[in-house]
């Protein structure tokens, strides 16, 4: 009876003063205690055309406050009636108030997202709603998706600043390679960088297990950018991972990176290098820690800091002197030749540990050690090293068989 006196109510509201809004809230009230938004906007488009229909019924969403039993249907149904009529912004605004009740209603946020791109403010009610439900979800796995879903949108909506953010806070919650590092390279430019991505590897690095670092420091190299500019942070990076992993590969990634810089940089790279391969010297083992040892000496020579390459160099000989990294610095051996005395005290160090039978001497070091003897006129020890290259490449005496 109640229900009906209040439509009665409305009805007369229309027929004699033409208030739209007390018959509406003649009409919310007849519905209210059970609420139906369907019958309510049925009830409402009898005394009323669609549109204003539609923009009462949002008025009435505005005023519900914090009754999510109300406000959730009614704020769908006014936001498909409004994406019916065309009305973008409208049906945004109503998909967004039951969002705020409810963070991953997926019909509220599949309106959003679909009239966000003719909003000009669209890329901004994408973030907001993605960033609530991250801070909602459950789990790492559950905010992942929540901001790796908002890198794609907002890439689709042409925000990559805010898209590169989204990208990287699904990277930080679940630090995988995979669709998110591909979806990085897309966003990024290969040739200027990001520096906030640079951070986030670093980031990565810092708190990996050992084994994984090197991985996330190559990445944060490669999100440095190609530019001239970013040569000085693309050495940091890379003499970064050096110092945490000794591997080969940064010490690759550091000679390439140094030859770009100009005469005046190359100084101030050249003191930062001697500081890190005198500081990583002690820690070098094995094949990789000669090679990388050889790297190193081979970049520090090419920037004239001829003695530190010697004592690299020295030390990648202590560390194996069976690799075959030595043979590349026969090509750029002149580099080496600035500081004779020096040049001599290593071919002399060299030939003593091929005349030790327990220590690691290859043919590769042979051939470097012997060249280099030869260019500073060393020729006794250039001769006793080509020496010992002939008979290491002499095939071994046969046993006479025994007489009978």
């Amino acid at each position: 009876a109640y229900r009906e006196a209040e439509r009665a109510l409305a009805a007369g509201l229309w027929d004699r003063v033409v208030d739209a809004s007390g018959a509406e809230a003649a009409l919310f009230r007849a519905h209210e205690g059970e609420f139906d938004p369907g019958h309510y906007l049925a009830d409402l488009g009898e005394l009323l055309d669609e549109e204003r229909v539609v923009s009462l019924a949002f008025a009435r969403l505005l005023e519900l406050g914090q009754r999510p039993a109300l406000a959730v249907p009614l704020g769908l149904a006014v936001a498909a009636r409004a994406a019916e009529q065309g009305r973008a912004s409208l049906a945004v605004d109503a998909a967004c108030h039951v969002l705020q009740h409810d963070p991953a209603h997926p019909e509220a946020i599949e309106i959003a997202e679909m009239f966000a791109s003719e909003l000009e403010r669209g890329a901004d009610v994408i973030h907001a709603i993605y960033e609530r439900l991250a801070e909602t979800a459950l789990g790492v796995y559950g905010r992942r998706a929540a901001h790796y879903r908002a890198a794609r949108q907002l890439e689709a909506l042409g925000d990559g600043d805010r898209a590169v953010h989204h990208a990287l806070e699904a990277l930080l919650a679940v630090p995988t390679e995979g669709t998110n590092y591909q979806l990085l390279q897309r966003l990024v430019s290969s040739e200027l960088g990001s520096e906030p991505v640079v951070l986030a590897f670093e980031r990565l690095a810092h708190k990996a297990p050992l084994e994984e670092r090197a991985l996330w420091r190559m990445r944060a190299l490669e999100f440095c950018g190609t530019h001239p500019d970013t040569a000085p942070r693309r050495l940091s990076v890379a003499l970064a991972g050096l110092i945490e992993t000794h591997s080969p590969t940064f010490a690759v990634a550091v000679e390439s990176i140094v030859k770009e810089h100009d005469a005046e940089a190359a100084v101030a790279a050249s003191l930062r290098l001697e500081r890190a391969a005198k500081a990583l010297a002690p820690e070098l083992e094995g094949p990789d820690g000669a090679r990388t040892a050889v790297h190193l000496a081979r970049t520090l020579a090419e920037l004239g800091a001829v003695s530190a390459a010697y004592r690299t160099l020295g030390r990648a000989v202590e560390v194996d002197g069976d690799v075959e990294a030595y043979l590349s610095l026969l090509g750029v051996q002149e580099s080496f030749l600035s500081e004779p005395e020096t040049t001599i005290e290593f071919v002399s160090f060299v030939l003593g540990r091929a005349r030790d039978p327990m220590a690691l001497v290859g043919t590769a070091l042979l051939e470097l050690a012997m060249a280099l003897a030869e260019r500073v006129g060393e020729d006794l020890v250039a001769a006793d090293l080509r020496a010992e290259l002939e008979r290491r490449a002499s095939p071994p005496e046969q046993a006479s068989p025994a007489q009978g």
